[in-house]
């Protein structure tokens, strides 16, 4: 249910971005797209069954996402899926030596120029570290919202703020959909909104 919620709010948004760039709105409501896929990294590494398969499976579809987020997202930044791939590797790194490795691919994050760097990478680390104490979830979640949103001129990522209580309340409701239909979500939707808008101009 939170992966569908995430993908309808990152639809918005993308449509948001290229056809209606004055929507405020689309822009408010797409942030909660990306704290909700991060929650998701941090479930999958407690759940998955196969750790090895979860990584190569996420770094195919960041590769394969790049060429239409290149070609009508931004040609300055990898894709999301980098940063949640990172996000992932954080929290490998957090259990075989301690919190401070996530310093290693959060330096990668910010390198790469991957969407959402430093700060999507230690969301996911907090998503997973305070996965059973809300309170400190919230704290740590908010700060590093608010730091962020502050370092790029309070953006609207002040928003994703109210994702929380999407998570909480969602978290245990499930609904059967094959997990490839959401890896492939990704790169389709962009690359059919960014044709449509280039036929429109055309």
């Amino acid at each position: 249910m939170l992966k569908i919620i995430g993908i309808i709010s990152m639809t918005i948004d993308h449509i948001g971005y290229l056809f209606f760039p004055e929507l405020a709105w689309t822009r408010i409501v797409g942030r909660i797209a990306f704290p909700i896929f991060a929650y998701g990294i941090s479930q999958g590494y407690i759940y998955t069954k196969n750790l090895k398969l979860y990584m190569y499976r996420l770094l195919i579809f960041a590769l394969i996402s790049q060429i239409p987020y290149y070609l009508f997202i931004s040609r300055n930044h990898l894709n999301v899926i980098f940063t949640l791939l990172l996000g992932l590797i954080s929290l490998i790194f957090i259990d075989k030596y301690n919190f401070f490795a996530v310093l290693i691919p959060a330096a990668a994050a910010y390198l790469m120029k991957s969407e959402y760097g430093v700060y999507g990478i230690l969301i996911t680390v907090f998503f997973y570290y305070f996965r059973n104490n809300h309170k400190m979830l919230f704290l740590t979640f908010s700060i590093m919202t608010v730091i962020y949103s502050v370092l790029i001129k309070w953006d609207l990522q002040l928003w994703s703020l109210i994702v929380l209580p999407f998570i909480l309340c969602f978290k245990n409701t499930r609904i059967n959909v094959n997990k490839y239909v959401f890896y492939a979500y990704y790169p389709l939707h962009i690359a059919v909104l960014g044709l449509i808008k280039t036929f429109m101009k055309g």
